[in-house]
Parts: C-alpha cells; structure tokens; sequence
C-alpha cells in the first residue's frame, strides 16, 4: 500500500491539534502567578470592590472568599460578583458553590471582577456577642471595618499570586484608610488574615519594650494619643512578651479600638497584624483605661497570637472549623493567662487577681453543664450553646490554673514556661495531642486527664489549700442571690509566686 504524502500527514497532525485545543480552552496557570490589585469603593450607599487580575491569557483561574469564623454559615457578605476584561466586555464567570467563582483570563490577559460587599446584620446573621458576632463587616456614617477574609475575593490558591498587592481607595471626604500594611499587603495571606478600617479616627505610635511597635486607632471621640490608653497598652504588651519568652509573634500591629458596643459588653479578635476591640459606647476615652475590660481584652487577644501559624484561619467558606474539643485550651487557657499579664503588669495586685479567679469559680459553679457534663463535652458545643461556652472559658481557666499549681508544686517551672512547647494559639485538633505533650513533661497524663474528661467538679479547693489559700464561701442576700467566693493568700505562698 503506498505512503499518503507528507501534506496528507501535516494535514492529519493539524486536525488533531485543533481537535485537542478544542476541548481543553483553559490553561493550567503558568508558575510565575497572577498580579492583582484591590480598589476598595466606600459611599455613604454602599461599599464595592473592583479586583484587578493580570495573568496569562487563557488561564482559567478558580476565586473564593475564605473566612468561615468558625460559623460554617451561608454568609452573603459579597453579592453582584461580575466579570468583565480590560475594554470592558462582558466575561462568563461560573459558580460552582456558594462563595466560589471561576472565571478564564481574557485574551488581553486582564480579569476584572466587581462586586458588593454587604455591611448589615441580614448578611450574616451573627448578632452581638455570638462568636464571630463582632468580626463581621460594618458600616456607618463615620468608619467602615472590613475582614480582609470575609471582603475579599481571591484565587482559591494562595501561592498562585504574586506580591506585592496594592490596595487603593476611594474615601468621603476626610476619611483616610488604616491597614497594618499601609497601601501594599506584602502577599494574599497578609490581605486576608487582617483587619482593614477607614473613616474618621485619632492615632497614636506606641512600642512596647522588647515587643511590637503598636499603631493605636480610636473610632470614637477624643485623641488617643493625649489619653492614659497608650500607658496601658505599654504596661499590657510588655507583660504579654514576656509571658511569652521574651518572643514577639510579629514585630508590629495595629489596634482598632471601637466604642461601638451595648453597655456591659465588650469583644476583642486578633489577626496576623492586627487587633480590634469592641468597648462599651457608654465609657469615654478619659475613663476607658481605668476598667479592666479593655487590659483584659488586649491581653487575652494578644496572647491568641502565641504559636499562632500563619494564615490558619483562611479557610473554604463552607468549611466547619476544628478542634471543637479543644476550646477549654484555646480560649480557657488564654483566659487564665490574660490574668496572669494583668498581675505582672500592675493592673491587677495578687489579691484582685485571687478575686477575679473568685468570680470566674462562682461562675463555674452556677453553670448548668457543670458537674453533668466534661469540659471536653461543653467545649464541643462552643459554637452552639452559650452556657457550654462559657464554661469552656470559665472550666478551662479553673484548669489551666490548677495545671500551674500542679508544675510549680513538682518543681516543674510555671506553666507559660511548659507551654513554650505547646503555645495556646497553636492549632491542636485533638485533645491526645496535649496530653502526650503534658505526659513528656511530668511523666502521666494524670490528674489533667481526668480534669478534662471526667463528669464531675474540679479539685479545686483542695489544690488552693495545698498551695496555702483559703477559700471562703458567702451568699449574697436579697434579690440576687448568687454565692461569692473569697480567695486569700500571702505572697509568700505558691500563689504568691503567680506573681514572678
């Protein structure tokens, strides 16, 4: 049989070719990454973001919104998504599931996606107080607070995307925009894990010793920079660091302060570089540092940020969030050792310390899930009960406490020091993996096994008196009557070491 000619065969190869390029259009995105850029829109209607993608033609590139603050609820915080290339011309844009976009590059190798991001409460449905209450987007005629994780639309692949990235803004006239980056976020991560503000607010430059430079926003009236509140973060961060070691998670942070919250109230969180605290709107600035809430708060967020890995909380919006069993540690702990940073800084003395531990045990004790239920069992229903919360900061602390007592009466150092090695912002999934670790260091899981798991109350009383306390038990008398607990102690005790 004679060979078709060499054109017959460039033909056949051509055919194929074409039939190939056909049913695979997109391209894998190419290693160098796309370049994006961020145009944040703020009008007294609304907040729009405009995103800016440059990468290779034909790249089909796969977007997300990547907070799930632990809620794993239908939030639709970003609405109108759209897509269009660099003359304007409509791009299709796809949407597999909810907070999840693809779209392919353009042949001018520019993607541009515009959307809305909702400030109200109907976006989420997270009221005040409720976990993730206080982190969610907001809007008023003076500020806006913006979640980068939450406002965010982006390549689902984080390494996908080259740095820098800038962020521009479109304000009402005298607002200026406050970012821990200033007007670049270094890489995704750092645009994400952060919490980006604009409006009217005063400053102020702070640097703690041997720990981060502090640059303090208040969104409420007066200037900041002229009030105590910058004594006290000096006070509260030296102590934090050296709770920790001596070690600064980052070198720098921006403090949003906002007295936008109900009397009695109050609520902190804390990202890569960044921290904002919600204050009660009836405090002013002249008194705000003579309560303990806004101490406590900063430390007990601060201290979050303690083996914290990078970008853990950016997450697939669907996504549940681990470690439920473990919340009488992450938050538990913390709340003792926030404590601890008052006593060391000054703002609390030993016996207002023992008192606070007085409440937080009173507290406990008046909890329906205590004594029916393990501070392992309330901790996995952080999310979902209000009492099993609460017990999971309150038992936790009682715990983390009798855990100190416990290394200091072997001899066995304080606890921040064992806890160099298993850090309370680190993300544990599994409660064996804290007890393995507290079983290298004394030899037995025990007695925190049993603290954590068993039905029952805490040893607490007994580990006071070994440790040379007292506790004493009062009832209050007439319409409220919840019983008091006193705690006492000579700073020559082992309590009085909690002090050093």
């Amino acid at each position: 049989m004679p060979r078709p000619p060499r054109r017959a065969w460039l033909i056949v190869l051509a055919v194929v070719l074409t039939s190939c390029a056909a049913s695979h259009p997109a391209r894998t995105p190419t290693p160098e990454g796309a370049r994006l850029k961020y145009l944040l829109r703020v009008s007294p209607s609304d907040v729009r973001v405009e995103l800016d993608v440059r990468a290779p033609p034909g790249d089909r590139i796969p977007f997300q919104v990547t907070g799930t603050l632990g809620a794993g609820r239908d939030f639709r915080i970003v609405s109108e998504v759209t897509a269009r290339d660099g003359s304007g011309a409509s791009v299709a844009l796809t949407t597999p599931r909810p907070h999840h976009w693809e779209a392919q590059v353009p042949p001018d190798g520019r993607l541009r996606l515009s959307y809305v991001v909702r400030t109200d409460e109907e976006a989420h449905g997270l009221r005040l107080g409720e976990p993730g209450g206080g982190e969610m987007p907001k809007r008023d005629e003076r500020h806006v607070f913006l979640p980068g994780a939450l406002v965010f639309v982006a390549p689902t692949d984080l390494q996908s995307v080259r740095g820098p990235i800038p962020v521009e803004w479109e304000l009402p006239t005298g607002w200026e925009p406050l970012t821990p980056f200033g007007a670049e976020a270094p890489d995704l991560t750092a645009l994400l894990d952060n919490y980006l503000a604009a409006g009217r607010f005063s400053r102020a430059m702070v640097q703690a010793r041997g720990g981060p430079r502090l640059d303090v926003a208040w969104f409420g009236e007066g200037d900041v920079a002229r009030s105590q509140v910058p004594a006290l973060l000096t006070r509260v961060f030296d102590a934090a660091v050296t709770l920790m070691g001596g070690r600064a998670p980052t070198p720098g942070y921006v403090v949003m302060l906002r007295p936008d919250f109900p009397s009695g109230m109050a609520q902190g969180t804390p990202r890569e570089g960044s921290i904002q605290v919600h204050l009660p709107r009836d405090v002013p600035l002249e008194r705000v540092h003579q309560t303990p809430v806004l101490a406590r708060i900063l430390a007990h967020e601060y201290l979050h940020t303690w083996g914290r890995e990078r970008g853990e909380d950016l997450r697939s919006s669907e996504a549940p969030e681990a470690g439920g069993e473990m919340r009488w540690f992450g938050e538990g702990f913390i709340h003792y050792l926030s404590h601890l940073v008052l006593l060391r800084s000054g703002e609390l003395d030993l016996p207002g310390f023992l008192a606070a531990l007085g409440r937080e045990l009173a507290a406990v004790k008046q909890n329906p899930w205590y004594g029916r239920s393990s501070l392992t069992e309330a901790s996995e229903r952080f999310f979902e009960d209000g009492d099993a919360r609460a017990l999971s900061y309150g038992g936790g602390m009682l715990v983390a406490f009798l855990c100190d007592l416990e290394l200091r009466s072997r001899g066995q150092g304080p606890l921040e020091r064992f806890l160099d090695g298993v850090p309370p912002g680190k993300p544990l999934t599994r409660q064996a993996q804290w007890l393995e670790v507290w079983a290298r260091k004394t030899g037995s899981p025990e007695p925190v096994a049993t603290w954590l798991r068993a039905r029952a109350p805490l040893p607490f009383e007994e580990a006071l008196t070994r440790a040379g306390g007292t506790l004493m038990e009062k009832e209050r008398r007439g319409h409220d009557a919840r019983r008091e607990y006193v705690i006492q102690a000579a700073e020559q005790s082992l309590l009085g070491e909690l002090m050093r």
